[in-house]
């Protein structure tokens, strides 16, 4: 049985052309029905989000001061990134620990009283790629402030008042597999280093082919992140998993790539059933469309024109066929209905803040999570929004709400000088999350039955 809530956009109509939707290359090489010219006004901004003021209490200066130290990988603590972390092998078994037989229990995490929350980064990739960091600022092009960095500083400075215990992101961390976007991306996920640890996984926008060639592993070694407990392939983090303390509970975390492969699937199998004894959580990136249903490429077909066709499915991307690329309810089927620890699955790729909750014929429950704001009224941007997720173990619930540290409107008008045109908010309220849609809960609040 599923219970379903959408809250999610269908994609802009310029999006629609392409079978695949989100693409992996330069504007200038994409095809005729988006040209270069029309790439660069978006990458600009020009005319499209119209004009923008930075708020006078920050000053034009301060601003200049802020993305110099962004650029050069300098984050609030003074520490500097030059590069790409060496890579060293790791056991590809994952950690040696004693599994503890019988049901699901608090094992080895740190007693603490109250809510634990973790943060679900959505899609950064339009604040990864360079030139989409620039807009109109009173009248003329100018850079603004690096919306990842903040996110991610953000994080650091509200771990104690929220008790962050871990970080989750659902892939397309950079918009091109190019040096100069994941010299974005890494300072600013780097931030949370030795604060709290993070998974990440790889969306499609994160490879440079459909061979799945990355550059991600030379930013974000296993070896560099030694929270990590196992990963399928030494040395590479596309797939990989980790034992982390939520609170007092410990948690299996999964992280599998985009479209995973029958191999991946087969592996997290054996890992999911290695540590049965923990609620686990699957991190990946394409898994839930925008309606709250799974991806479901043998449902939704090919034919866009067909009510029931699903943008931007998973086998679209043409990934590794020989291999299996496997869609949402793919990884429902083979893996995730089969092995009742997994309780929570979290993802992106499609605009959207749909949720869903499946059960099992064994009762227990899996809610699943889409989070991904990158269309969120305007095209190419996602104005900073991010999932806090607060665990509560003593009432037995999880509580979601969404969050931008970039936007500064309050919940009731959203006025924002950084946008005077549009609703930018602090705490996302429901009738933004999509207007279109009748149920589209930015907050909200689940069962939490371990």
């Amino acid at each position: 049985m599923t219970k379903t809530v959408a809250a999610g956009n269908r994609p802009r109509p310029e999006h629609r052309s392409g079978v695949h939707g989100h693409r992996r290359h330069r504007p200038d090489v994409i095809g005729p029905e988006l040209g270069s010219e029309l790439g660069l006004r978006r990458y600009l901004a020009l005319g499209k989000h119209g004009s923008m003021s930075i708020p006078r209490s920050l000053g034009r200066n301060a601003v200049r001061l802020a993305l110099l130290l962004f650029a050069i990988g300098c984050d609030s603590l003074g520490v500097v990134y030059v590069g790409p972390v060496p890579d060293a092998q790791i056991p590809t078994d994952g950690g040696t620990n004693p599994i503890p037989d019988g049901g699901l229990e608090p094992d080895g995490g740190p007693a603490q009283q109250g809510p634990v929350s973790i943060v679900v980064l959505p899609d950064t990739q339009y604040y990864s790629d360079v030139p989409s960091q620039f807009f109109v600022v009173d009248g003329s092009p100018d850079q603004f402030p690096g919306v990842f960095g903040q996110q991610t500083a953000w994080i650091v400075a509200q771990k104690s008042a929220l008790n962050i215990a871990a970080v989750l992101h659902v892939g397309d961390l950079v918009q091109y597999d190019e040096t100069s976007d994941w010299t974005v991306a890494n300072p600013a996920m780097r931030v949370l280093d030795n604060v709290v640890p993070y998974v990440i996984v790889p969306g499609n926008h994160d490879y440079s082919d459909d061979s799945r060639a990355t550059k991600i592993d030379n930013y974000f070694s296993p070896a560099s992140m030694p929270w990590i407990t196992g990963t399928m392939d030494a040395g590479k983090i596309e797939n990989s998993y980790a034992l982390i303390d939520i609170g007092a509970q410990k948690w299996l975390v999964l992280g599998l790539e985009f479209a995973p492969r029958d191999v991946v699937l087969t592996w997290a199998d054996a890992v999911l059933k290695r540590y049965a004894a923990y609620p686990a959580m699957i991190l990946t990136h394409a898994y839930l469309y925008s309606d709250g249903t799974r991806y479901d490429f043998a449902a939704g077909g090919n034919d866009a024109d067909a009510g029931t066709y699903q943008w931007f499915y998973p086998q679209s991307y043409k990934f590794t066929p020989g291999e299996g690329s496997n869609d949402g309810e793919m990884m429902w089927q083979k893996l995730i209905l089969p092995n009742s620890n997994v309780r929570l699955v979290f993802c992106g790729h499609q605009t959207g803040g749909a949720f869903s909750t499946s059960t099992r014929p064994d009762g227990t429950t899996v809610h699943q999570m889409l989070s991904d704001y990158q269309w969120l009224d305007q095209d190419w941007f996602g104005f900073g929004y991010l999932r806090i997720v607060q665990f509560d173990y003593a009432k037995k619930t999880i509580q979601v709400q969404t969050f931008s540290p970039f936007c500064t409107g309050d919940a009731s008008t959203c006025d924002n000088a950084n946008f005077p045109n549009t609703p930018c908010c602090a705490v996302l309220p429901d009738d933004q999350s999509d207007p279109s849609a009748k149920d589209n809960p930015a907050s909200f609040t689940l069962d939490l039955n371990l």
